[in-house]
């Protein structure tokens, strides 16, 4: 006989840090960081999953968070929203995937490339000038910046 499957509120919870602030999700995560969790057949979203368990049933569109932290599971830091106002709050956080004004200027640019000849590695220079990491080894590759 088989073992009885583990009730979603219990294996949920389980793969939860609830830390001050964030509630970050120690499952697998998607390759955008979401956290996701197997139920039925198929993987949900673990934001998505702390909604239904709080509110007893999924979101009906788009669930947004306010911290920014895709791995993020605690539900005041959760709420239900528009594809627009997914666009906006994208937009607002700077991660758009419109082009606007450039936020380094060519100097810098020129410099990050120097200094990663000379041996500066690429989370180094992110941290040296507040941007993430791949946008650090874009624009060295000239994927950006050409």
């Amino acid at each position: 006989m088989a073992p009885a499957k583990r009730p979603v509120s219990e294996r949920f919870w389980e793969k939860v840090d609830k830390t001050p602030g964030c509630w970050l999700w120690l499952g697998g995560r998607s390759p955008k960081g979401y956290g996701v969790l197997w139920i039925g057949n198929t993987f949900k979203r673990a934001h998505r999953v702390a909604w239904l368990l709080d509110h007893g049933r999924w979101p009906e569109s788009m669930l947004l968070h306010h911290c920014d932290e895709p791995a993020c599971v605690r539900i005041d830091h959760l709420y239900e929203g528009t594809a627009a106002d997914n666009a906006r709050d994208r937009e607002s956080r700077g991660r758009s995937k419109h082009r606007g004004p450039a936020k380094l200027t060519r100097w810098q640019v020129d410099e990050l490339r120097r200094l990663r000849e000379a041996g500066v590695r690429p989370g180094a220079l992110a941290k040296m000038i507040g941007t993430s990491k791949q946008n650090v080894s874009n624009i060295i590759a000239r994927r950006t910046w050409k």
